[in-house]
């Protein structure tokens, strides 16, 4: 009898496994999702306040819809590797980064960056096309600075500093000499990402012609 049992037990905890990866789709369909914020929306321009309480159950909810709408946002294009909290609508300073296993940061991704604060900035600049996901499809040329000094908070509180981060690889400055036209076509097909630079959501040369 017992025996009989235990193959019961066995069978009725297979059936269940079985039924795992249903019910994972069904609960991913049936969550509610937060939609990333366009361009236009008055939200966007809000000032962001800083996150004083990190034990606050709420915010821990606010940085899990974060990261969610990140890892969405990726699987369904392929691409987006950093999202900051008022982009779904959420004035609070953090951003979602996924960057792989050769983030700059000493933190596995995905992480939130919290109450993230530039210390200086490089004389040195550089120009680069580039997008967001508030403006899907839409490219423009802008100016960055070659790299920072950054300061912020991880998840668990630890304050972290970032010397001389750099916002273009060294390895891709022989890129710098090329030359894009001032408007891409809508399917402009984006370069590889570079891992050693804080990256944006497409991975574009640099232009060495000034901004107009």
């Amino acid at each position: 009898a017992r025996l009989i049992m235990f193959f019961q037990a066995v069978l009725i905890l297979a059936a269940s496994l079985a039924w795992l990866p249903l019910l994972n789709i069904i609960r991913e369909r049936s969550t509610p999702r937060d939609e990333v914020v366009l361009l236009g929306d008055p939200r966007l321009r809000i000032v962001s306040e800083h996150v004083t309480d990190l034990r606050d159950p709420a915010f821990a909810l606010e940085q899990g819809r974060l990261l969610d709408t990140l890892r969405i946002f990726r699987a369904q294009n392929g691409f987006g590797r950093a999202i900051s909290a008022i982009q779904i609508g959420i004035p609070k300073r953090m951003i979602a980064f996924h960057l792989g296993p050769d983030s700059p940061f000493n933190l596995s991704s995905p992480f939130v960056m919290i109450n993230p604060e530039v210390l200086s900035v490089s004389n040195a600049t550089f120009t680069m096309w580039d997008d967001c996901m508030s403006f899907p499809g839409l490219m423009v040329r802008l100016v960055r600075h070659r790299s920072i000094d950054i300061a912020f908070q991880a998840a668990d509180g630890q304050r972290h500093i970032v010397n001389d981060l750099p916002l273009v690889c060294p390895d891709r400055q022989a890129r710098a000499l090329i030359t894009l036209p001032t408007t891409l076509p809508p399917q402009t097909t984006p370069a590889t990402p570079a891992a050693c630079c804080l990256p944006c959501h497409h991975c574009h040369p640099p232009l060495n012609a000034p901004v107009p």
